[in-house]
């Protein structure tokens, strides 16, 4: 029986990053490999993935990650609040942390509303291990037509080679 995904569900106090750095799973973090995988949590509910494509693009992440998923609660048919990111190299992913961490994140919906966002490691790390990872979940079967399964972006090249200049000027 597939998962099901609703708020009461999410994980809030899991040490990702820890659990990662101490698995012997190919699919985590490898002894030599730097995180690339990062996860976004306490985004609003009413946040899609477009508006968190937007968000991120507006910050200067645009084409600098090949990996997008936001789980959505089948209920309320809003997102459970967080988001899971590959970028093409452990420089954009820590960047990441360092930038959107502690970032506020509008309600799209109401005005003057925003969470702050907490970035972390993720479990599973990897373009390939995310996309095996959900080849053949039930989500992303069933949620290809409503357009809330995974999103493997088509264009990172120009970004990842502006990646040593844009981070130095930071």
């Amino acid at each position: 029986r597939p998962a099901v995904f609703k708020h009461f569900r999410v994980p809030k106090r899991q040490d990702w990053a820890n659990e990662a750095a101490s698995s012997q799973d190919q699919s985590a973090i490898g002894s030599k490999n730097k995180p690339t995988t990062m996860m976004i949590r306490n985004l609003p509910n009413s946040v899609s993935q477009k508006d968190l494509i937007s968000e991120l693009n507006s910050l200067g992440f645009e084409g600098t990650f090949d990996f997008l998923y936001i789980p959505i609660d089948t209920g309320t048919m809003g997102n459970v609040g967080y988001a899971f990111i590959n970028f093409v190299n452990a420089a954009w992913a820590e960047h990441c942390q360092k930038l959107v961490d502690g970032y506020s994140i509008r309600n799209r919906h109401r005005r003057n509303s925003f969470k702050v966002a907490s970035v972390s490691v993720a479990h599973l790390q990897g373009l390939e291990a995310n996309l095996r990872h959900y080849e053949n979940a039930a989500v992303n079967s069933r949620s290809k037509a409503r357009h809330c399964g995974p999103v493997v972006m088509a264009s990172v090249a120009p970004a990842a080679s502006q990646l040593h200049g844009h981070l130095e000027a930071s």
